[in-house]
């Protein structure tokens, strides 16, 4: 398994983050120990991410921020018609005729009008549900309703959400919490909450975990166990953050 390729995605969720830190999907994120996001540069053939799609359906579409920041080309998100819904650039995100300085934005301001799985561009993030593909165009939910992405523009990457379970650190809470085997019914690991982890293997809905050393923790063993990501109806209901 491979947590990181090149650069570091995004440095991880640390348990006993100030109350008042912003939450991403659920976990908490300080301001501290923000890394660079894993952004490669390179076409995909629609080919490719046609088989992809097929193969897992659904998943997570990340955003290349850095390239938007840096480059000259904007991101263009579009209704089921093909008419423009919003533009994402380096200084801002246009929806219609409202324009929001991409500096003073993140998740909780414009949830209403930007509700997506992750948005927090100061820290690089924009990630988007993606429910499969039409034509050449990615399919992604914004306030639960189908909007399209170019599905060859380097600006974007799908992950299957069984990557993303892989690929990132997870939040446990006490409505999810690490047990010894993949069963609703198996015991806790005691004082699962003071550690952090990462995916190991999946099984069904269960994801096998491993305690981690990361962001200034310490596991006192190789403390193994199992989180359900996933419920009966296939819904995503594990939680990830992306710093310390």
């Amino acid at each position: 398994m491979i947590k990181f390729s090149g650069f570091i995605l995004l440095i991880i969720f640390l348990f006993g983050c100030s109350e008042d830190s912003k939450q991403v999907n659920g976990g908490d994120m300080s301001q501290d120990n923000v890394a660079e996001l894993n952004y490669k540069k390179e076409s995909v053939s629609l080919e490719t991410i046609t088989n992809k799609i097929n193969k897992y359906d659904s998943g997570i579409l990340t955003i290349n921020m850095l390239e938007l920041y840096n480059g000259s080309e904007d991101l263009e998100i579009y209704n089921t018609d093909k008419t423009v819904y919003a533009t994402v650039n380096k200084r801002e995100l246009t929806i219609g005729e409202s324009n929001f300085k991409m500096a003073q934005l993140n998740n909780n301001l414009i949830s209403d009008k930007f509700s997506v799985f992750s948005f927090y561009p100061d820290y690089d993030i924009l990630l988007f549900d993606c429910i499969g593909m039409h034509e050449n165009y990615y399919k992604i939910l914004i306030n639960n309703e189908i909007k399209y992405v170019q599905a060859e523009s380097y600006l974007v990457s799908f992950e299957s959400y069984e990557e993303h379970v892989l690929n990132y650190f997870i939040v446990t809470n006490k409505d999810n919490p690490v047990r010894l085997k993949p069963s609703i019914d198996a015991a806790l690991i005691a004082d699962y909450r003071e550690y952090i982890y990462s995916g190991i293997s999946i099984e069904g809905d269960w994801v096998k975990v491993r305690c981690t050393d990361e962001c200034g923790m310490y596991c006192k063993a190789d403390l193994l166990g199992w989180i359900r990501w996933r419920d009966d109806k296939g819904k995503l209901i594990i939680k990830f953050a992306y710093m310390c």
